[in-house]
C-alpha cells in the first residue's frame, strides 16, 4: 500500500552570537548557504529581524566547520559571546477551555498551536530573543510556558499581537517569577554533638574533596575548550512546528482525533498497562528486543492502509514511517493508519501495547514460547 512519505527535516547550519551595547542585547547570526558555499552574516537588536550585513567565504581547503570556528573565534575576541546573560523570565499563562484528557486530544489544540504558540516560538527563534528555559506545566484549564527573553517589551508586544484574535477562546496572561535562592535550613541541635557531629564533619570533608576534584576537572575542561577554539553550530530549534513539516493540522487532524476516540477510546486516558482499561481488547509487553520488533513491523507493513500516523499526547498528530511503528523515542504515543484496524501504544515505562484482533494474534504467536512475558503488569 502506497502512503505519503514524511518529509525530511531541513538542516539549518548556523551560529548565533550576542553582544550587549549600552544595555541592549544585539545578535549576530552566521547562516550557512549550502548552494553558494558561504556564510551569510546577519545582525540586529534581539527581538528584531536581522538584516544581512556581509558574507564570509571559505578559505582554500577549509570546511564549513573550520570556517565557523575561525569566524566565531574572531567574533569572541571582538566581545561577542555564545550565550547572553541576564535573561528575563517571562511566564505565558494560557487559560484554556475545560478538557480532562491529553492536551493534544483537545478540540482547541490545533488553534492554540497554529495561531499562537508556533508563531511565538518562531518569533523568539528568528529574532534571537530567547527560548523556553523551564519547559511547561499542563494543568486542567491552564497551560504555562516558562520563557527566558532578552527584550521583554518586544516579546510582550508580540504576545499581545498573537493573543488578540484568540481572546474569546483563550485568556492569555503574563507573569514573572524571579529566581529567589532558597534559604539553607538550620541544622537540628542534636547534629552538633556526639557521633552525629563527627559523621557530619567527615561527610563535609569528603564533599569538599569531591567538590575540589570536580572544580579542577571543570577548570581543565574549560581551559581545553578555550584552547581548542571548537565552536559547534547551534542545535536545531526544538519546537515541533519548526523542525517537523509532517504535522497534521486542521480538519484532517480533527477527523483523526475523533476517530481515535470513537474506535479506540484514545484521547482522554492512558491505555493499559498505564491506564486501568481500554474500550477494546489489548495485549502488552515490557521491552522489545530488536528481532521481535522487526518481525512485528513486517507483520504490520502489509496490513497498512493509507498514511501512517503517530499521535503524541502533548504534541499532536504527525506522519510517520513503518520503521517507527514501534520506536520508544516517541514515548506516550499511538501509531495507527487510515484504516484504524490496528494500533500500537508506546509508554514512557518501556511498555508496548497492541490493539486489533489480528495484531494481538500475531503478537501471541511471536511470544508462543514466552507467554509469561505477555501482560506482565497484570
Amino acid at each position: 500500500m502506497e502512503f505519503k512519505t514524511p518529509q525530511p527535516i531541513p538542516e539549518i547550519y548556523q551560529k548565533n552570537l550576542y553582544r550587549q551595547e549600552v544595555g541592549i542585547w544585539h545578535y549576530l547570526r552566521l547562516f550557512w548557504l549550502e548552494e553558494q558555499q558561504i556564510f551569510e552574516v546577519r545582525s540586529a537588536i534581539c527581538g528584531q529581524n536581522a538584516v544581512v550585513i556581509g558574507q564570509e567565504a571559505l578559505k582554500v581547503g577549509e570546511t564549513k566547520a573550520d570556517a565557523l570556528r575561525r569566524l566565531v573565534s574572531a567574533l569572541m575576541r571582538a566581545g561577542y559571546r555564545t550565550q547572553p546573560k541576564k535573561i528575563k523570565e517571562l511566564n505565558v499563562v494560557i487559560n484554556t477551555p475545560d478538557w480532562d484528557g491529553f492536551i493534544a486530544g483537545a478540540p482547541w489544540f490545533d488553534q492554540l498551536q497554529s495561531d499562537f504558540l508556533h508563531p511565538l516560538y518562531a518569533y523568539l527563534d528568528e529574532t534571537a530573543n530567547g527560548s523556553n528555559i523551564e519547559g511547561l506545566m499542563i494543568e486542567n484549564g491552564r497551560i504555562t510556558h516558562y520563557l527566558g527573553v532578552l527584550d521583554r517589551e518586544a516579546t510582550l508586544s508580540k504576545i499581545a499581537e498573537l493573543a488578540q484574535p484568540l481572546e474569546v477562546a483563550f485568556n492569555i496572561t503574563i507573569s514573572t517569577t524571579p529566581s529567589i535562592p532558597l534559604p539553607r535550613p538550620p541544622l537540628p541541635e542534636e547534629v552538633n554533638s556526639g557521633i552525629a557531629k563527627e559523621l557530619l564533619t567527615a561527610w563535609r570533608e569528603a564533599m569538599t574533596k569531591i567538590s575540589e576534584g570536580v572544580k579542577q576537572a571543570f577548570i581543565s575542561a574549560v581551559s581545553a575548550e578555550k584552547n581548542s577554539n571548537k565552536y559547534d553550530p547551534d542545535p536545531p530549534f526544538s519546537y515541533y512546528e519548526r523542525i517537523s513539516p509532517n504535522r497534521v493540522r486542521g480538519e484532517k487532524a480533527a477527523q483523526l482525533r475523533e476517530k481515535l476516540m470513537t474506535v479506540w477510546g484514545i484521547g482522554k486516558y492512558y491505555w493499559p498497562p498505564l491506564g486501568n482499561s481500554a474500550t477494546c481488547n489489548t495485549i502488552h509487553v515490557e521491552g522489545l528486543d530488536r528481532a521481535i520488533r522487526l518481525k512485528l513491523i513486517e507483520c504490520i507493513r502489509p496490513k497498512t492502509q493509507g498514511n501512517l500516523y503517530v499521535f503524541e499526547i502533548e504534541e499532536g498528530i504527525f506522519l510517520t514511517t513503518p520503521d517507527d511503528i514501534i520506536n520508544h523515542y516517541m514515548d506516550e504515543s499511538y501509531v495507527f493508519d487510515e484504516g484504524m484496524e490496528w494500533i500500537v501504544y508506546s509508554s514512557h515505562h518501556g511498555t508496548t501495547t497492541f490493539g486489533g484482533d489480528w495484531l494481538i494474534a500475531a503478537v501471541k504467536e511471536l511470544y508462543r514460547d514466552r507467554e509469561e512475558e505477555l501482560n506482565p503488569w497484570f
